[in-house]
């Protein structure tokens, strides 16, 4: 149990928007950053030339700290997104795609810089691809993506589907890296995967169906119903 001192938080708070006005870059992580009302304090003790920098799954955006972000110029969107449709329903449980979308325009129509944060794993070792050909599709450039290898926990990685799948996955990479801009960030995160498939690793294909099954049975949900994961592992 972590036990949280009211008073140094209360204090850290203070000390925080007192000198708000002072800050030059501010990065506003979370948990979910978009629905922490201290971030909407924040952003009103700002000065207005203030470069932010906001990491969001986008999941709600009617609050006052989208509100208070938009009013900036300077901003750069990190959006938390792995996939489309039923799937990023899925890995992203109690978020709607439609709705995402549509967060997504509003924040388009902002003029910000916005950027995809990409996890590549075991439930979208090819989508992920099919998802950054999506959004170019809606006219973001390769420099807008960067996909990292999920390590942990490592039944979810990728690594561990079977011997076929990860040769196919190599040649699709190796082909992707040859098409990419080697100046952006899709492609270093494509080179990037690569060597993630080559370095070793001590298969835990036995446990991905049971933790699968185990988050189902948190979530009310049957991953057979959205993935077929069974013919990668």
């Amino acid at each position: 149990t972590i036990e949280v001192n009211e008073k140094q938080l209360a204090q850290t708070k203070e000390y925080v928007l007192a000198n708000a006005p002072n800050l030059k870059n501010v990065y506003l992580a979370g948990g979910e950053p978009l629905l922490m009302k201290e971030n909407s304090e924040l952003l009103d003790r700002l000065d207005p030339s203030c470069t932010v920098r906001i990491n969001t799954n986008l999941s709600n955006i009617k609050g006052p700290v989208f509100k208070r972000a938009s009013k900036f110029k300077d901003v750069h969107w990190t959006i938390s997104v792995e996939t489309v449709g039923a799937e990023f329903e899925y890995i992203r449980y109690g978020a709607v795609w439609d709705t995402f979308l549509e967060n997504l325009e509003a924040v388009k129509q902002l003029d910000h810089k916005i950027s995809f944060n990409m996890l590549w794993f075991i439930l979208n070792p090819y989508s992920v691809f099919d998802t950054v050909d999506y959004f170019k599709a809606l006219g973001y450039s390769e420099n807008s993506f960067v996909i990292g290898a999920l390590t942990s926990p490592l039944a979810f990685d990728v690594r561990n589907c079977n011997s076929n799948t990860l040769q196919d996955l190599q040649s699709h990479l190796k082909m992707r890296i040859q098409g990419a801009n080697r100046d952006y960030f899709l492609h270093n995160s494509y080179v990037n995967m690569l060597k993630h498939l080559d370095e070793n690793f001590d298969k835990q294909s036995n446990k991905t169906i049971q933790k699968l099954e185990e988050m189902d049975k948190r979530r009310g949900q049957n991953y057979k119903n959205v993935f077929d994961i069974d013919k990668y592992l």
